[in-house]
């Protein structure tokens, strides 16, 4: 919030810019030491380099992050921070999800079991898995139609993620639109 109100970032009201900050929140103290935390500093410093690069990978809200934790925590691999970017003319929409789930990533690819019917998905631990993530474009979008744009974040996860959505991931996606580019909902159909 510092760093917004600092930048002259936010929302202008008679009092002048109201920083607008959603919080979404990833489990990942069970990864390294549960002593180290985010806070006021790691979180302006965070801001002021992202401005300049972007980095993905083990970094930020994916750097304790893990994935395929729904047979048991000794199968577990790394998750992490990725990003993707489709333009279309001057319409931009990019993804930035940090992945902390309990599935595998598949990529579209399921197990064949799956398709046999002889697939059960056991009990994980709740609030341990969590994959979040923001949708950023520069169409000119309402509130109500950002909506169905961050959504089809979700029909991503269950691509890219099995299980997804399972009992124990708490999932969540962002939106929000700069209202640069004219738009029509139909682009976000993919």
């Amino acid at each position: 919030m510092e760093f917004f109100e600092e930048s002259n970032i936010g929302f202008s009201t008679s009092a002048g810019k109201v920083p607008i900050v959603v919080g979404l929140s990833l489990f990942d103290l069970g990864n390294g030491s549960a002593m180290v935390r985010p806070g006021h500093k790691r979180g302006k410093r965070s801001c002021s380099s992202s401005i300049f690069k972007m980095q993905l990978g083990r970094v930020g809200a994916g750097w304790g992050a893990t994935v395929s934790k729904w047979r048991g925590k000794e199968f577990s691999e790394l998750g992490g921070l990725g990003c993707s970017t489709l333009r279309e003319g001057d319409l931009i929409v990019s993804c930035l999800i940090a992945v902390n789930a309990s599935g595998d990533f598949v990529f579209g690819k399921y197990p064949d079991k799956i398709r046999d019917g002889q697939f059960s998905i056991p009990k994980v631990n709740p609030f341990e898995n969590t994959t979040i993530g923001v949708v950023a474009t520069n169409a000119k979008l309402t509130k109500s139609e950002c909506f169905p744009a961050r959504q089809s974040a979700h029909d991503g996860y269950a691509r890219a993620l099995f299980p997804a959505h399972t009992s124990g991931d708490g999932d969540a996606v962002v939106g929000f639109s700069n209202g640069q580019v004219p738009a029509e909902m139909s682009q976000f159909d993919r």
